[in-house]
């Protein structure tokens, strides 16, 4: 797996966990920009649809 297919499954099995809270370090790590979004678009989306708490880092500006 590339990296970024790696970290795509790592935040899928965090996801597959269904916890009230979300923790991600970086989660958009080695993905491209396309698959950023996505990410991005999906933890907002846990967190305004499903009341999910998300907590994350991230070091990238242009994505904060």
């Amino acid at each position: 797996l590339s990296g970024g297919q790696r970290q795509r499954a790592w935040i899928a099995m965090t996801l597959a966990q269904d916890t009230d809270l979300v923790l991600l370090d970086e989660p958009t790590t080695f993905l491209d920009l396309a698959h950023q979004v996505e990410v991005l678009d999906l933890v907002s989306r846990l967190n305004r649809e499903r009341g999910r708490t998300v907590t994350m880092v991230l070091h990238d500006l242009n994505l904060a």
